[in-house]
């Protein structure tokens, strides 16, 4: 399948207080809104963007994502096509710092933090394309 990736993701602002310290809730899989009690989504352009070792991808072939910009310590990620809110393939092995997060009935369909630990450029996850559809975006 041909495929020109391009990104849309949402980075979580993590808090002691009042952040989800230990990873996003599934509530949010749907809205990707962070959710926080007291915090509001962060407005404008986000200083952070996707890199992909492919602009292509084929049913079953990992493909490694990696999000550049500031570190960050919490993070919800997912694959979605079109206007759907499913997520789509699934995620291998979660990088350090990080679980996968049951979304769209799918147990391996989202990742997001497991901690508080800072994330960086460095930090790279695989993502596993299914047999459908013909394009994607991060989210």
């Amino acid at each position: 399948m041909t495929l020109v990736i391009f990104g849309v993701f949402s980075l979580l602002a993590v808090t002691p207080v009042l952040g989800y310290g230990t990873g996003a809730p599934a509530s949010v899989c749907g809205s990707m809104k962070p959710d926080h009690s007291g915090v509001q989504p962060q407005p404008g352009q986000p200083p952070y963007t996707f890199e992909t070792s492919s602009s292509t991808f084929q049913t079953g072939q990992p493909l490694k994502v990696t999000i550049k910009g500031p570190d960050y310590g919490g993070v919800l990620l997912e694959a979605r096509s079109g206007s759907s809110t499913t997520a789509l393939g699934s995620w291998g092995a979660p990088p350090a710092n990080t679980k996968y997060l049951q979304c769209s009935g799918n147990s391996q369909g989202a990742i997001t933090h497991a901690n508080t630990n800072m994330k960086n450029n460095l930090t790279v996850y695989t993502w596993i394309p299914p047999s459908t559809p013909n394009s994607i975006y991060f989210m």
